[in-house]
């Protein structure tokens, strides 16, 4: 096993583009769920990964396990509830920066996770082990399993990386703040964006920012701006990062799951830095122009054509201009 992962999936309805195809009250059905999301675009891109959850015993929970199939993820670790239904949310894109999406997951299959799920040599068998704040939102169980799942892979010497995926409806900034600092001391490589480094730290300059998260445990912390590219801080160095372009946005959820899923698929291929913040720009930049949360992956042979011919400049190693929240809203 390459990757293991864990986390709740959501059976997703999507209001098609089409006003004619909207008006006929037609919806589009797919998947998301972050940590899927991720799981599913690395294995598009060849690898062994292990996404762990629980499902409904429900048709939509079948339907979760065929497409993950279908994409190559091993599900080995995946329960079923007898009385807990699989979440759903449906997704309304209003234009190509606009995109509503209202979730059903109070009560679901997935907040039945808890510590246990995964065998402490389970977790220490991967490779890596990627994370998220969003399965500590969604109950206490979910909350303590994530912890418990950090330790033991950093104390198995397993690279673990953490995304915050920051959801205010469901979990407090207070609570946030100290759940993901409590994380971030068994993580390696922190993926987080500019409200969350912010939230984490108390911190409104991004680049004390930085420096304050990397305190908190990360080697490499990255935080993702979207167009505006990204800010890293890795061993010490820093560098400014632009995004790769996408000239047809579409929907741009699931971009930071894609950015994480094309840096862990970076760092797993032993590509350097400089290269691999590159790779994950560009994996994000597919998915944002296709409907879906992952569909737009890109497969292998599209990641190794864009390797291949890959322009290399070295990124700037500077200090980033002192940034107001109002200056990057």
């Amino acid at each position: 096993m390459e990757v293991l992962t864990l986390g709740e999936a959501l059976v997703c309805f999507s209001r098609p583009t089409d006003p004619e195809e909207a008006a006929r009250g037609r919806y589009v059905r797919s998947m998301g769920g972050a940590e899927a999301n991720t799981a599913m675009g690395l294995a598009r891109l060849g690898h062994d990964v292990v996404w762990a959850s629980m499902l409904g015993d429900d048709p939509l929970g079948e339907y979760v396990l065929d497409t993950l199939a279908g994409e190559g993820v091993r599900t080995d670790h995946v329960g079923r509830s007898a009385t807990r239904p699989t979440a759903l949310m449906l997704k309304e894109r209003r234009g190509a920066h606009d995109t509503a999406v209202t979730y059903y997951r109070r009560d679901s299959a997935g907040t039945e996770l808890a510590p246990g799920h995964l065998d402490e040599a389970v977790v220490a068998s991967a490779r890596r082990v990627h994370l998220t704040g969003v399965a500590i939102a969604i109950g206490e169980g979910p909350r303590a399993l994530v912890h418990e799942t950090a330790e033991r892979a950093a104390a198995a010497g397993v690279t673990v990386s953490f995304d915050p995926n920051f959801r205010p409806a469901i979990i407090s900034e207070a609570d946030a703040s100290n759940e993901y600092r409590r994380v971030l001391a068994s993580t390696d490589e922190l993926l987080c964006n500019e409200t969350e480094a912010r939230l984490i730290t108390g911190e409104a300059d991004l680049d004390a920012a930085l420096d304050a998260l990397a305190a908190l445990g990360p080697s490499t912390v990255i935080v993702k701006r979207g167009a505006d590219g990204a800010l890293v801080l890795h061993h010490g160095e820093r560098r400014v990062v632009p995004a790769h372009p996408a000239p047809n946005p579409v929907d741009p959820v699931g971009a930071g799951d894609a950015f994480n899923a094309g840096w862990i698929h970076a760092r797993l291929a032993g590509l350097g830095l400089d290269d691999s913040l590159a790779l994950a720009a560009f994996v994000a930049a597919q998915v944002v122009q296709h409907p879906g949360d992952y569909e737009g992956f890109p497969d292998a042979d599209a990641v190794a054509a864009f390797v291949a011919a890959r322009d290399i400049q070295q990124p700037r190693d500077i200090r980033t201009p002192s940034l107001t929240p109002s200056e990057t809203a």
